[in-house]
């Protein structure tokens, strides 16, 4: 169980990241 919920986690864990350096690129972008 936790060796196939591993690679899930994994994965939201990168698009969590990727998302959150977009979200802080407009934010820095923006004022500009």
């Amino acid at each position: 169980m936790y060796i196939m919920l591993l690679p899930t986690i994994i994965l939201i864990l990168i698009k969590t990241i990727i998302t959150m350096k977009f979200l802080i690129n407009l934010i820095y972008f923006l004022p500009v």
